[in-house]
């Protein structure tokens, strides 16, 4: 008589956990990213949560080709006839959407500029065209900040599509400063009947665009010096 070992069914509680990899992912729009599960030899159905983009048999993820904002999707991994699953979280990206757009928004405001400059330079005279011409002078000043930043922040594969409003409002913020500035000192600037007088509004014009954060700054600064009052009140509110 022989005796021999058996072994009792493999249950839920001793089978080796579901892991996914990766468990965390951020995938651009209209990319792909396969992922895996172990054990490798298991019968997988795949699901999304939201449907964003699709995923194969085979754990193939693609993203949508469009986007509109960042969100996050949750992929779940099921082992079929088990009641064992595990999940991964991916978070869609819209910035190659974002790259194009301000690319081209960067190119049609540059060309409205350099006709701006042209308009205001050649034909056109007296105060509206100076206050123009500090505005267009301003906003280039502000693209100049834009190009370089954006090309930086690209190039380095480091641009965060949340700046994406940052960006579009720079001419807009150069053009406002220069004029708030202007009214400010303009009165030693110019002579309008002399070109290197409009020059020298130009030019400054433009590097308060160019350095709208330190025009900033400073306008902060003739604030408080112009403005500053002794507060001696005891029960006041803190606005800060």
């Amino acid at each position: 008589m022989t005796t021999g070992t058996t072994t009792a069914p493999e249950s839920l509680e001793t089978r080796p956990e579901l892991k996914i990899s990766p468990a965390t992912a951020e995938i651009l729009t209209g990319d792909s990213c396969p992922f895996t599960i172990q054990p490798s030899d298991l019968a997988i159905e795949w699901s999304l949560n939201p449907e964003a983009g699709s995923i194969d048999p085979h754990g193939i993820y693609s993203a949508p080709a469009t986007l509109n904002g960042s969100r996050s999707v949750v992929i779940l991994a099921r082992e079929q006839g088990s009641a064992r699953f595990a999940t991964a979280t991916i978070t869609l990206s819209d910035a190659p959407q974002r790259i194009r757009w301000l690319g081209w928004f960067g190119a049609i405001v540059a060309v409205l500029l350099a006709v701006g400059v042209l308009l205001f330079w050649r034909l056109l005279s007296g105060s509206a065209a100076l206050l123009g011409l500090v505005m267009v002078m301003g906003a280039l000043g502000s693209m100049l900040h834009f190009a370089s930043s954006f090309a930086q922040y690209v190039g380095n594969r480091t641009f965060q599509p949340s700046w994406f409003w940052y960006y579009v409002s720079r001419p807009f913020v150069g053009a406002g400063l220069a004029i708030i500035f202007f009214f400010l000192f303009g009165a030693g600037w110019v002579n309008s009947q002399n070109a290197g007088g409009l020059m020298r509004v130009a030019t400054v014009s433009a590097l308060v665009g160019l350095f709208s954060d330190r025009a900033v700054r400073k306008l902060s600064d003739i604030l408080d010096t112009v403005l500053a009052a002794k507060d001696d009140r005891k029960d006041k509110v803190n606005a800060g």
